[in-house]
């Protein structure tokens, strides 16, 4: 692979990373607001 595929590939992985760790912040969110503060 050469120096510019590494760094596009790392690129990509941390991007689906970071949206995939966004994701997970938004539902986890919604759903504690939904099953938890909402009740009360």
């Amino acid at each position: 692979m050469t120096e510019q595929a590494k760094e596009e590939k790392s690129w990509q992985d941390n991007l689906s990373d970071w949206l995939i760790s966004i994701i997970i912040a938004v539902v986890l969110a919604f759903a504690i607001r939904t099953f938890i503060v909402e009740p009360y």
